[in-house]
């Protein structure tokens, strides 16, 4: 499955010293969702219409448009373009939902398939968009919130809360990449049918990864390695059905391959 990674331009470069710079976020997600087999379109910020119809285009069989923190502006056109061209999409407005009215803060995230934020950006979202926690998920297919040491927590209308502790970590190196890799190992999980639970699991897992290695882009994801931090972290079946998955999905590694993970 192909996957549409807004606001990726900026690959390569750091973020500023005083925090990070939206656009580089894109470019993290991109870098995780290749290191977990999954194919990317990256498009660079702009307006909707002009930066996501082309790929769009080119890539019909897109499964999702990943819409990365950004300028307010430019999240906003992607949106808008893909409830108009019905392709499903996430939101992920970060603190720049602050910097928009009422109504923009709403055109943020109407209609998102998945809706992410940290647990701090979840109150600026509901300060900014004016909405209770039942509207949000009114409005969105679920909204998943990242509890840092904690792990993650899902919210939906269809189904019961879902909380997943966080996944065993040797050692805290750079916290810098931890939040673009989990949402890349989560979009590659969901994009490849994993459910709900595994798709959070396997987001924990790669943001473990990103977590042991310094800077945003410094971590692999080796598919022997991710399926024993499974294991370890969520128990034997889990590293056992994903496993399995890989197993459908092509030939095994050799033993000392560094593959990893491919599309399932």
């Amino acid at each position: 499955m192909r996957v549409v990674v807004t606001g990726t331009n900026l690959v390569g470069e750091r973020p500023r010293a005083d925090g990070r710079n939206a656009a580089t976020s894109g470019a993290n997600l991109a870098f995780g969702l290749g290191q977990l087999g999954v194919a990317v379109t990256r498009a660079d910020t702009g307006a909707g219409a002009a930066c996501i119809a082309r790929p769009l285009r080119e890539h019909s069989g897109a499964a999702l448009v990943v819409i990365a923190p950004d300028v307010p502006w430019a999240m906003l056109g992607h949106a808008r373009e893909c409830r108009r061209l019905a392709v499903p999409f996430t939101a992920d407005p970060g603190p720049g939902v602050t910097r928009t009215g009422t109504e923009d803060a709403r055109a943020l995230v109407r209609g998102a398939h998945w809706l992410f934020t940290s647990a701090k950006e979840r109150e600026l979202l509901l300060e900014a968009t004016g909405w209770r926690r039942e509207e949000v998920l009114r409005h969105v297919g679920a909204w998943v919130t990242t509890l840092g040491a904690q792990g993650a927590s899902v919210e939906s209308r269809r189904f019961a809360e879902i909380r997943v502790p966080a996944c065993e970590v040797r050692r805290v190196v750079d916290r810098d990449g931890a939040r673009d890799a989990f949402r890349a190992g989560f979009v590659a999980g969901a994009v490849n049918a994993l459910s709900v639970e595994r798709a959070v699991q396997l987001g924990c897992a790669t943001a473990g990864f990103a977590l042991e290695s310094p800077g945003a882009q410094g971590y692999a994801v080796p598919l022997r390695a991710l399926l024993a931090r499974m294991g370890i972290s969520y128990g034997r079946h889990v590293e056992i059905e994903l496993a399995a998955r890989v197993r459908r999905a092509g030939p095994e590694p050799e033993p000392d391959s560094n593959a990893c993970i491919p599309s399932v």
